[in-house]
């Protein structure tokens, strides 16, 4: 079995996909998944491209993602929310509305920013508001909103990463 290290490398390293790796790439998945190893998360999340065409590998990413702890999970996607918004922002936002759709872990979710850096409330607050445009979403965003700028304010230096 191939190290996490190898493994992150070749996920960073991938390019686009396209017909002629999509086979490589669903190989590289079930590796991540055989692995287990929380330090794959960013690499799996700067996968998310809006402009892929293969959307079933793409939600292969989705699903990989979600095998992780529900901690490990949401620290790598507060850590990359402003470069997941400028590659993937559709992929983000289904992300976000796949944690909205159950209660327990959007908690959890909202929770995780506590300790976080303002300006990565502010960005996780223009998500919910962007989702809350449909009314299904519509209050469970209204009501993470609130929540986030309800938390005191942390004396946190981690800040937005911005690739």
């Amino acid at each position: 079995m191939r190290t996490a290290a190898e493994i992150a490398h070749d996920l960073n390293a991938f390019g686009r996909i396209d017909e002629a790796n999509v086979a490589r790439f669903d190989e590289l998945l079930a590796e991540v998944c055989q692995s287990r190893d929380e330090a794959l998360i960013p690499a799996l999340l700067m996968r998310l491209d809006d402009d892929c065409d293969f959307h079933e590998v793409v939600f292969g990413v989705v699903h990989a993602v979600e095998r992780f702890s529900d901690e490990a999970y949401f620290r790598a996607l507060t850590s990359h929310l402003a470069e997941l918004q400028t590659r993937g922002r559709e992929w983000c936002e289904l992300l976000h509305t796949r944690i909205l759709n159950s209660p327990p872990h959007f908690d959890r979710f909202l929770a995780s920013f506590a300790s976080l850096h303002p300006a990565i409330r502010e960005q996780e607050i223009g998500i919910l508001r962007r989702i809350a445009a449909d009314p299904d979403f519509a209050l469970r965003c209204r009501i993470g909103i609130e929540r986030l700028h309800a938390m005191p304010p942390s004396t946190s230096e981690r800040r937005p990463f911005n690739g």
